[in-house]
């Protein structure tokens, strides 16, 4: 039995309170032969920049996703951005790049500097009415949710898939050699031996295919702003 951690740390650039916030939320599931086991979720928030900082050694893990949020009105967006991702690259345990989340349209392009360090660039449209503490929560448990059903998808059913394609590939194998050595070249053989060999390709691919789908990981599928917009 095997455990999968989930570790979505989201922080904002608030242009309103023009100060950091910090919302962490864990999952753990234990993966057992019977499927996985959601063994509970753990929610961490805070505010203030120093105090940020002093914490993510802590919070931070080796499979950790970031995700970095700000108002396109903050007046010192670049500089606070800057700030946060040199911090961050110093103390991140991993080689994945964070999101960035912009709150309204951002009207100026960045730099490379800042584009290099980043995985993707997102919009949301910014709306009065929408608290942004609780847009950052909501994206965070957004993308919770979305690696939690990818979680479950990588393990529902395909093993057996790849149980029933080698099964399928074995017994093509098989009815070609019955079909080589006992029927020989009569008709009925070379039917038989048609039906192992489209058998055999039949079960290697679906063996192959279900083999390829487990390789892939949370990281091949990028975030899509559209996802966001059902948020607001």
């Amino acid at each position: 039995m095997s455990t999968e951690n989930i570790n979505i740390v989201g922080i904002l650039i608030d242009a309103i309170y023009e100060n950091f916030i910090l919302y962490k939320i864990s999952d753990r599931w234990e993966k057992t032969n019977q499927g996985n086991v959601h063994n509970g979720t753990s929610i961490y928030e805070m505010k203030d920049f120093e105090r940020i900082i002093e914490v993510l050694p802590n919070i931070l893990s080796a499979n950790t996703q970031l995700i970095i949020v700000y108002d396109v009105s903050c007046v010192n967006k670049e500089n606070s951005i800057k700030q946060l991702l040199s911090k961050i690259n110093q103390l991140k345990k991993n080689n994945l790049l964070p999101a960035l989340v912009c709150i309204g349209h951002e009207q100026s392009p960045w730099n490379n500097e800042i584009i290099e360090q980043f995985s993707s660039f997102k919009e949301l449209k910014s709306i009065r009415s929408v608290d942004h503490v609780n847009l950052l929560k909501k994206i965070v448990n957004h993308e919770l949710a979305k690696t939690q059903r990818e979680l479950i998808d990588t393990n529902k059913e395909k093993p057996s898939m790849m149980i029933l394609g080698g099964f399928i590939a074995v017994m093509g194998i098989a009815a070609v050699a019955i079909a080589l050595t006992v029927l020989n070249t009569s008709i009925a053989g070379l039917i038989v031996t048609a039906i192992g060999i489209a058998a055999t390709f039949t079960g290697w691919g679906l063996f192959a295919n279900e083999a390829f789908k487990n390789k892939k990981t949370i990281t091949d599928e990028p975030l899509d702003y559209s996802e966001y917009k059902v948020l607001l």
